[in-house]
């Protein structure tokens, strides 16, 4: 447009410069065709008959015809317009040529150009300068547009490969440090080397998720970051997420509060990785400014008809922010979200994942008073729903129990659960409450059976309230739970058996376990209480891992198999016979010291040749494949394990890949692998792909079968 508008201009200045320089005869003359032969562009000059009386080299050169050639001849040989010209009206004819848009080589061949025609007068005759551009070698606007967006969309490819690649050569070293940490964890360490252990697993899965950050934007720029729609239960997501980010809010002295509302439907439709990364990002970012303090998730879902309308609320204690920089929190520059609210990517991708849903990340905050994050999504209802009555003991109905907790959101949330599950509910506050609620109840004849308290509200130590309450005849029968942080002492529960508590729970709660220890406790006669702990853990929590001795005998450990876990797999497991396919001697310890605490008997390969020989020549029920290995990939040894006679060609195979995304995930599976689970690997990991392996399916038929059975 610039050019065009610069070649019309051209065009009458031209016109005005020949009709000033030939109205001075002499030397103007001579000045006039100057002008015309330096011009930048083809120029024809025209006369009010239609003759070209003058045309510059670069015409000549555009119309394959010489200058002597174009001087004197009509107009109408060099251009082409919608009708014959009359000498009358050669300006018109000259704007119909200038919309038509074609010239005429001197063989006859047409060429596209871009025509401008400036109007002078010479000696009261109208003079004609014409200006052309060759138009098949400049592309057309929409042609440059594609062409911009094409490039753009080359820089985005080369932006997101290099993303990838950085992801990949961060990731692979971090996997590795992450192992060796989960193995060293789970060594005999001191409480200091323990605390080393942990600080240092915190941060290299800080660094993990940044560069997961990092990579999903890149995604969400070239939109092809997906969602994955699948039934999930909304307690247990917020369980998940209360358990990820335990150990960040023990760290942080932050009582984490996680409350699901009665009217929540059970489960629902959504992508549940994504929102966990959501609300795990929120909650992260609320303990790392309330510290000391406390930070809240809840989720209320509001049936209506098929649809539920999830709102959920992430609400902490912090130091709050004024309104500008609340209004700067939600604008579209990740930099800016850095700066302000600590989150960097996470936020930024948080806020991009909402949107995708199809809600709005909202935020509002005072100063002073902490802040509140939340959005409202609407989701499918999922068309069957777990059936929880018949999961819960019998026993549980009727009983009457005592939630002791400090903080009002945890102390409702765990009331809902039980209330839910039939039993009768009270609640205190501090722990001269909870002694004068059970001597009451006693005194009435209908005692407490159940005592949950919170280790954090007690203002006397755990292990004393319990030796209390054993001591006073009247109270001594009541079943007394402890629920204790994430990172508590690992001593602790040693003390709290000794005590005479009967079990122990690492915050933050899950509904499953607590109902299945509450049974536990329930089920033991009131004479036999306080004599044995049970040991109930849901993720990181340090209690311990290996069953205590007490006076009274052996005490079992309590654990719940829809969460993370350390103790020590069914004795059936030991039978699973395991190939480890890695080409990293680091990756190969991690793995094989995982796989044999889970009683795997274990061999070990380093590239994809390597698993293909060893699948031909012994039965094994898994396969843990790496997908990047030299001489033969994951993909190509698992094609060719497939293709094994029988019974080789059968093992579930397990890709461990760089993440469990949908497009990988469904590569994957599309070359015959079973399962996916993401680097680096974890205890919970390994055991829970472990347990998704069929029963009594050791090896499987698959579509490869099929195949070679036809030829």
């Amino acid at each position: 447009a610039a050019l065009l508008a610069a070649a019309a201009v051209l065009a009458l200045w031209l016109a005005a410069t020949m009709r000033s320089a030939l109205a001075r005869g002499g030397k103007g003359g001579a000045e006039a065709v100057a002008v015309v032969d330096s011009a930048p562009h083809a120029v024809l000059v025209v006369d009010a008959l239609g003759r070209v009386t003058r045309a510059n080299a670069k015409a000549a050169l555009l119309l394959d015809a010489s200058v002597l050639g174009l001087v004197g001849s009509s107009i109408e040989k060099w251009l082409r317009a919608g009708a014959p010209m009359k000498q009358e009206r050669v300006g018109a004819w000259l704007e119909s040529a200038a919309r038509g848009g074609v010239a005429r080589r001197a063989d006859g061949r047409e060429l596209p150009v871009e025509l401008r025609v400036g109007q002078g007068e010479l000696s009261g005759e109208p003079l004609f300068v014409i200006v052309l551009m060759d138009r098949s070698e400049q592309p057309d606007a929409k042609q440059q547009v594609q062409a911009a967006k094409d490039d753009a969309a080359r820089a985005r490819q080369r932006q997101s490969d290099l993303v990838q690649a950085m992801h990949q050569e961060i990731r692979t070293p971090m996997s590795r440090v992450m192992g060796m940490a989960h193995l060293l964890k789970d060594s005999q360490l001191s409480g200091v080397q323990q605390g080393y252990v942990d600080s240092l697993m915190r941060s290299a899965q800080t660094m993990m998720t940044f560069v997961t950050d990092v990579l999903d934007l890149a995604k969400a720029e070239q939109g092809t970051l997906q969602l994955v729609e699948a039934p999930f239960e909304v307690r247990g997501l917020l369980e998940e997420v209360g358990t990820r980010c335990g150990p960040q809010a023990e760290a942080n002295r932050v009582r984490l509060e996680t409350r699901v509302t009665e009217r929540t439907p059970l489960r629902v439709m959504g992508d549940a990785s994504r929102l966990k990364q959501v609300l795990i990002t929120i909650v992260g970012n609320g303990i790392r400014f309330a510290a000391d303090g406390r930070v809240s998730l809840t989720a209320d879902g509001e049936p209506n008809g098929h649809q539920v309308r999830l709102h959920l609320t992430v609400t902490d204690t912090g130091p709050g922010m004024d309104a500008e920089t609340t209004r700067r929190l939600l604008a579209p520059d990740p930099t800016t979200v850095s700066k302000l609210a600590g989150g960097g990517l996470g936020l930024a991708m948080a806020k991009h994942l909402v949107e995708l849903m199809g809600g709005k990340l909202r935020v509002t905050s005072l100063q002073g008073e902490g802040s509140t994050f939340a959005c409202t999504l609407v989701l499918r209802a999922a068309e069957r729903q777990p059936e929880v009555a018949g999961a819960v003991p019998a026993k549980l109905a009727g009983a009457r129990a005592l939630v002791v907790d400090g903080s009002p959101a945890d102390a409702q949330a765990t009331r809902e659960w039980m209330r839910s599950w039939g039993m009768r509910v009270e609640t205190s506050a501090t722990a001269e409450e909870a002694i004068g609620a059970l001597k009451r109840a006693a005194a009435e004849g209908d005692p407490v059976e159940i005592a949950l308290v919170d280790r954090q509200t007690l203002g006397e130590t755990a292990d004393a309230f319990a030796r209390r309450l054993r001591a006073d005849a009247a109270i001594a029968g009541v079943g007394l739970l402890v629920a204790t942080p994430p990172e508590a002492p690992v001593g602790e529960a040693q003390q709290l058996a000794h005590a005479g508590c009967d079990a122990v729970l690492a915050k933050p709660l899950g509904a499953a376990v607590l109902s299945r220890t509450l049974a536990a406790v329930a089920d033991k006669p009131r004479h036999e209480r306080g004599n044995g702990v049970l040991v109930a853990h849901g993720g990181e929590a340090h209690a311990p891992r290996r069953p205590i001795e007490h006076a009274n005998g052996h005490i079992p450990v309590i654990e719940e198999a829809s969460v993370p876990r350390r103790a020590a797999p069914a004795a059936t497991d030991t039978r699973v016979r395991v190939l480890l396919a890695e080409d990293n001697r680091v990756n190969q310890i991690v793995a094989t010291n995982l796989l044999q605490r889970l009683g795997c008997r274990v061999e070990v390969v380093s590239d994809g040749a390597e698993a293909v020989k060893a699948a031909s020549r012994h039965e094994f029920d898994v396969v843990l494949m790496d997908i990047i290995m030299p001489n033969l990939d994951g993909l190509a040894a698992t094609q060719l394990i497939r293709r094994l006679p029988a019974p080789f060609h059968g093992p579930h195979i397990i890709a461990m890949g760089t993440s469990a995304s949908p497009d990988e995930r469904d590569r994957y599976l599309a070359a015959g692998m079973n399962d996916v689970i993401p680097k680096p690997l974890t205890p919970e990991a390994v055991q829970a792909a472990l347990e998704r392996r069929p029963a009594g399916l050791d090896r499987r038929r698959t579509p490869v079968d099929e195949a070679v059975a036809v030829h």
